[in-house]
Protein backbone atom coordinates (compact mmCIF):
# COMPACT_ATOMS: atom_id res chain seq x y z
CA UNK A 1 0.00 0.00 0.00
CA UNK A 2 1.65 3.65 -0.90
CA UNK A 3 0.86 6.75 0.87
CA UNK A 4 -0.79 9.65 -0.53
CA UNK A 5 3.41 11.15 -0.32
CA UNK A 6 4.39 8.48 -2.32
CA UNK A 7 1.72 9.10 -5.13
CA UNK A 8 2.41 12.75 -5.50
CA UNK A 9 3.25 13.56 -8.73
CA UNK A 10 6.68 15.77 -9.25
CA UNK A 11 6.51 18.80 -10.49
CA UNK A 12 3.51 20.35 -10.25
CA UNK A 13 1.61 22.86 -7.65
CA UNK A 14 -0.82 21.44 -5.51
CA UNK A 15 -3.17 22.76 -3.29
CA UNK A 16 -3.13 23.65 0.19
CA UNK A 17 -4.71 21.97 2.87
CA UNK A 18 -6.58 23.19 6.45
CA UNK A 19 -7.06 20.78 8.98
CA UNK A 20 -8.28 20.66 12.68
CA UNK A 21 -7.02 18.58 15.38
CA UNK A 22 -9.80 17.63 18.09
CA UNK A 23 -9.52 14.91 20.84
CA UNK A 24 -7.63 12.39 18.64
CA UNK A 25 -9.34 12.98 15.08
CA UNK A 26 -8.05 15.33 12.07
CA UNK A 27 -10.34 16.70 9.87
CA UNK A 28 -10.19 18.20 6.31
CA UNK A 29 -11.69 21.90 6.83
CA UNK A 30 -10.91 22.84 3.30
CA UNK A 31 -8.35 23.27 0.80
CA UNK A 32 -6.55 26.65 -1.36
CA UNK A 33 -4.68 27.23 -4.38
CA UNK A 34 -2.30 29.18 -1.68
CA UNK A 35 -0.67 29.54 1.62
CA UNK A 36 -2.02 32.52 2.48
CA UNK A 37 -5.54 31.56 2.00
CA UNK A 38 -5.11 28.58 3.98
CA UNK A 39 -3.48 30.15 6.75
CA UNK A 40 -6.72 32.76 6.45
CA UNK A 41 -9.04 30.00 6.95
CA UNK A 42 -7.25 28.22 9.71
CA UNK A 43 -6.92 31.61 12.09
CA UNK A 44 -11.13 32.28 10.99
CA UNK A 45 -12.22 28.88 12.37
CA UNK A 46 -9.62 29.08 15.70
CA UNK A 47 -11.41 32.17 16.83
CA UNK A 48 -14.57 29.90 16.63
CA UNK A 49 -13.02 26.72 17.57
CA UNK A 50 -10.42 27.60 20.37
CA UNK A 51 -10.13 24.08 21.73
CA UNK A 52 -8.90 22.98 18.36
CA UNK A 53 -5.17 22.86 16.60
CA UNK A 54 -4.91 23.97 13.22
CA UNK A 55 -2.25 22.82 10.75
CA UNK A 56 -2.10 23.91 7.02
CA UNK A 57 0.06 21.62 4.93
CA UNK A 58 0.44 20.63 1.44
CA UNK A 59 -2.86 17.67 0.79
CA UNK A 60 -0.60 15.14 -0.21
CA UNK A 61 0.75 15.34 3.39
CA UNK A 62 -1.76 13.78 5.37
CA UNK A 63 -2.48 10.02 5.44
CA UNK A 64 -5.26 9.82 7.78
CA UNK A 65 -8.79 11.79 7.67
CA UNK A 66 -11.65 11.00 10.33
CA UNK A 67 -14.03 14.05 8.63
CA UNK A 68 -14.75 17.03 6.99
CA UNK A 69 -15.54 20.33 8.16
CA UNK A 70 -18.99 19.36 9.24
CA UNK A 71 -18.08 16.21 11.59
CA UNK A 72 -15.52 18.83 12.84
CA UNK A 73 -18.29 20.56 14.09
CA UNK A 74 -20.68 18.04 15.47
CA UNK A 75 -17.68 15.85 17.38
CA UNK A 76 -16.61 19.77 18.82
CA UNK A 77 -20.27 20.43 19.42
CA UNK A 78 -20.98 17.29 21.10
Amino acid sequence: MKTLRELKPSGLHYPVATYAEYKGRRYLVGTSSDWYTAEKIACDFQQAYIEAGWYTTDIFDSTCIDGRTKQFKQAYNS
